[in-house]
């Protein structure tokens, strides 16, 4: 149980960091991001596979015999 005092004491040297305002929201705006670009991609990709399978599907329909 030594070890959590000095995890403890090393917690209690450390100096206290603030992040600036400006920082946090370039972090949020960041994010932002990253979701929107991930969600034009999953929509891209998935009405492509949407696509290809309509396509497929048509090609085949047609090829088979009534």
């Amino acid at each position: 149980m030594g070890e959590s005092d000095g995890i403890d004491e090393l917690l209690a040297r450390a100096r206290r960091v603030e992040a600036e305002p400006r920082t946090a929201r370039r972090a949020v705006g960041l994010g932002t991001a990253l979701v929107a670009s991930g969600v034009t991609i999953a929509v891209i990709v998935s009405g492509t596979a949407y696509g290809l399978w309509i396509t497929f599907w048509g090609l085949l329909m047609s090829a088979w015999p009534s």
